[in-house]
This record gives structure tokens, sequence and C-alpha cells, in this order.
């Protein structure tokens, strides 16, 4: 996982960052149903390794209702094996094809959310986990646990999600950090 500087709008092409860091997170989920999109992502992804030497992972999203569970498999010569459950992602739309997604792993204590920019109809996403200190924390409404915003709201999650969004899109990317990770869908 890459840490940069990152621009929602002026981001090199990027797709789905499922391996998440977890910088922002909860003790439970906090997405209410009434505010869950229909999932924008579908099918298989591939992630594009840094360092060739180092296999590819896949992962399959596969929609459930309003969600995906999200499956992942390591690659070997190539070639994808042992898919394994990995995660519950639902999304709820906060600005045009901008979604917070909310992600819960499969032991279910672990809930992270990311913010991700939907393009080419699902074929190309850009997902960032944005990063937390203290002055953010306290920016946002969450409280500082080990490097993390923590959330127990949704409505401050939420809000905070559409600060961040706003914050890099209006051209101060230069505040705030992420962390990226590039993959692809695969046919």
């Amino acid at each position: 996982m890459n840490l940069r500087l990152f621009s929602l709008r002026r981001a090199a092409p990027l797709a789905l960052a499922l391996v998440l860091g977890g910088c922002w997170e909860s003790t439970a989920p906090l997405m209410p149903a009434s505010v869950q999109d229909p999932s924008p992502i579908r099918g298989k992804y591939a992630s594009v390794p840094s360092d060739p030497a180092k296999p590819a992972s896949w992962y399959r999203a596969d929609v459930q209702g309003k969600s995906v569970k999200l499956y992942s498999r390591l690659s070997k010569d190539g070639e994808p094996e042992n898919w394994s459950f990995d995660r519950t992602m639902t999304f709820d739309a906060i600005a045009r094809d901008v979604y917070l997604v909310q992600s819960v792993a499969k032991d279910e204590k672990t809930i992270n959310y990311l913010l991700m920019r939907v393009r080419d109809k699902g074929r190309e996403l850009v997902v960032v986990t944005p990063s937390c200190n203290e002055a953010q924390a306290r920016a946002y409404g969450a409280t500082l646990r080990s490097n993390n915003c923590a959330f127990d709201k949704y409505d401050t999650l939420a809000k905070a999600a559409r600060r961040a969004y706003a914050t890099v899109e209006g051209g101060d990317a230069a505040s705030v950090s992420y962390a990226t990770d590039t993959y692809t869908q695969a046919k």
C-alpha cells in the first residue's frame, strides 16, 4: 500500500483498493440500510503489484442485494486459486460517482471506511483510505485510536467523508493524505 497525496479529480487511473489500511473505522457497522445504494462494482479484479516479482492478488465482487460479498485469492504463476470470503462492502453515494464504502471483514469485528470514485461503469475505480491524525480526528468529530479515526455515529462519518472529499476536490489535497493501491477489472 502506498501512502501519498492524492486528488480524486486529478488522479491517474486507479482501480479497486480492497485490502484496506483501516484509517477510518468503527466498532460496529454504522451505515444504515436507508442510505445504502446499489453496488457500483461487480465481477473480478486483479491487483497490479508495484513489484513485478510479486504475484497478483485477485478479488471477486459478488452482488447480493445492495451489498457486495468480496472474495480474494492469491495467484501462482498467473493463475488464481482458492477463493476465500474476505469482507462485505456497502455503498452510500455522497457525490456524483463517489461513494463512502463500509467494509466489514469476515471476522465482523474489523469495520473500515474508504472513499471510492467509480469510472467507466465500474471498470475503473479510484479508491482512497483517508489517513487520520489528532487534528483530523478533532475536525471530523472522531476519536483518535491507534492512528485511526474511530467513529460512533453514521451522520458524523458521512459528514467527515463529504468534508474530506470536498477538501481534496477543492484543490487542498496537500492537507489530506491517502493510502492507494491499483487494481483493474478482469474478464
